[in-house]
């Protein structure tokens, strides 16, 4: 394997890809260090709207920092509607924003992004309704909209 791995660093990549897939393939190194071995991982699939916001719930229950009062609570915008403005709220308390503020941000812009995609791409257009921050209020330490939506 020494001179397979030596000789593959003297004549290029191509043949550092063959000796990483054929050492994973004859199980002398594993499947994921045929890619550590200089070449590129495959593509990752392209994620659906949905995708993002089941992750953006995921990490908020996971990350769960409970409200103490109403002033512990955020509606964050989410998305965007054809006609402008945000297509839904995130209500979450300041605490769990804080613990997952980078994925949060990334996640929000990844659908943003998508929306604004989506409504350009197929000419949506929407009824121009203003899509109103809710008031919130803490109840048993978790945020809600005062409509009793979470």
């Amino acid at each position: 394997m020494k001179q397979t791995l030596l000789a593959s660093i003297t004549f290029g990549t191509k043949i550092l890809l063959s000796a990483g897939l054929m050492g994973a393939l004859l199980g002398v190194i594993a499947p994921s260090e045929a890619f550590s071995l200089g070449t590129t991982p495959p593509p990752k699939k392209k994620q659906t709207r949905g995708a993002y916001r089941a992750e953006i719930t995921r990490l908020m229950q996971e990350n769960k920092v409970p409200c103490k009062i109403s002033l512990d609570c955020e509606a964050l915008p989410l998305g965007n509607r054809a006609c402008g403005g945000p297509s839904e709220f995130l209500i979450i308390s300041k605490g769990t924003k804080s613990k997952i503020q980078d994925s949060l941000s990334d996640l929000t812009k990844s659908i943003d992004e998508m929306d604004r995609a989506t409504n350009s791409e197929q000419g949506l257009m929407g009824t121009c309704e203003v899509m109103e921050k809710p008031e919130l209020t803490c109840q048993s330490g978790s945020c809600t909209a005062q409509n009793g939506s979470k």
